[in-house]
């Protein structure tokens, strides 16, 4: 994801400075640009990764309790 933007934020050769600006603030003004949506995504699938281990650490900890 983070080479997408990358690549839209370096200079391409050929392009000037002010069309690349103009791509980039269209993309913005759709209802989900592409940069929203990523976020919103990655924002989801860091809250499901940290439901996740919350949910191992505490299994762990029964095990661990059952263990002895």
């Amino acid at each position: 994801m983070y080479a997408r933007y990358k690549q839209r934020l370096t200079f391409r050769v050929g392009e000037s400075y002010k069309q690349m600006l103009q791509e980039l603030s269209e993309a913005a003004k759709r209802p989900m640009s592409e940069v929203s949506r990523d976020i919103f995504e990655q924002s989801i699938l860091r809250r499901y990764q940290k439901l996740q281990n919350i949910k191992k650490k505490k299994s762990d900890t029964i095990m661990d309790a059952f263990s002895d």
